[in-house]
């Protein structure tokens, strides 16, 4: 069991060494690693408690060995004792039986001789009488000793029994403790395999950061130049604008002095005399001709031009923005869309 603790103690140490490193603060990681605390505070509780039972176990087994050990001597000694007592037993049985024949034969030598050497046999049947009093007073301690030593047999056995209750009791505690124990190694390792789990996730969702960091930053790139393009586009636009209207300018004076010029030779048919050249216009000096092309025309394909190659960019850009799924890359394709809407405007 000492063991499993020190196998679980470090992989527990560096799975929040792994936690401290990678600076996670996800709620998964938080119970994970409140779990593998709690289970390494009951594993060192359960190891302490089954110390404490083992030592009582052999405790209680080095004193079931010496009571075994003092049981079994003293059984055989009040087996020596009670093989002696009934032999002490029976002897004295049959001394006592022999001196009451004995006693009854002097009674009866005594009432036969009547008073014949009377001082001898009452002396002799006095001392057979204490004789016979010293054997019975031996018998009741022999019997007494003998009791002592049954009672002594029970107590020990009645303590005996005890111990071995008490040994089945702590077995079965112990397999208990086993149980947990095994129990307790399987929660420790399913938080482990949580705690990996989460750990893996928050690998992929930093290497997600990192790529998304990397297509806003390459959006953000592409923004800034489409930006540059759309005001180039936009200068364009305004430049030909200036330039159209300068030649609509230009294309409207050229037909005023056509009109009149035709005016003037009409008049000149009716009257019947011979055209003259009409007065000359005032000419702006150094003015390049302007080449035969509508000002209408002209003006809608260079807008048609500029519309479609900013429409372009905008509807190439939105979605790639979009796909990102980001809120400062929605706010970006937001700002890009007013800036088509007032570039169309103008």
């Amino acid at each position: 069991m000492s063991a499993a603790a020190d196998t679980v103690d470090p992989q527990s140490e560096c799975l929040r060494g792994v936690h401290k490193r990678e600076g996670c603060g996800c709620s998964t990681c938080h119970e994970l690693l409140q779990k593998l605390a709690e289970s390494d505070h009951l594993t060192q509780l359960l190891q302490t408690e089954i110390q404490s039972l083992s030592a009582t176990v052999q405790d209680l087994r080095r004193r079931e060995n010496c009571l075994r050990h003092h049981n079994t001597h003293t059984e055989f000694l009040l087996l020596d004792s009670e093989a002696e007592n009934e032999s002490q037993c029976k002897r004295n049985l049959g001394e006592i039986q022999i001196l009451r024949a004995h006693v009854l034969a002097l009674r009866n030598q005594l009432d036969a001789q009547a008073g014949l050497n009377g001082d001898e046999v009452t002396e002799k049947l006095a001392r057979m009488e204490s004789l016979m009093e010293k054997k019975e007073a031996q018998l009741r301690k022999l019997t007494k000793a003998l009791r002592d030593r049954q009672e002594h047999e029970e107590f020990l056995s009645e303590h005996n029994q005890k111990v071995v209750a008490e040994l089945v009791r702590l077995e079965s505690l112990r397999e208990k403790q086993n149980n947990d124990n095994r129990e307790l190694k399987t929660t420790v390792a399913y938080c482990q395999r949580q705690l990996e789990k989460a750990e893996s996730l928050i690998l992929i969702r930093e290497e997600l950061i990192t790529k998304l960091g990397t297509e806003i930053a390459y959006n953000r790139q592409t923004i800034e130049e489409y930006a540059i393009l759309t005001g180039d586009l936009k200068k364009s636009v305004h430049k030909l604008k200036a330039q159209l209207e300068r030649r609509e300018e230009e294309h409207t004076l050229a037909g005023i002095d056509h009109l009149g010029e035709k005016s003037w030779n009409v008049e000149c048919r009716a009257a019947g005399d011979l055209p003259r050249e009409p007065p000359a216009p005032q000419e702006s000096p150094a003015e390049p001709e302007a080449p035969a092309v509508k000002p209408s025309h002209c003006w809608k394909w260079s807008l048609r031009v500029a519309l479609c190659t900013t429409g372009i960019t905008f509807f190439i850009l939105t979605p790639v923005i979009l796909a990102s799924g980001l809120s400062c890359n929605c706010d970006i394709a937001y700002e890009l869309a007013q800036a088509f809407c007032s570039f169309y405007n103008t």
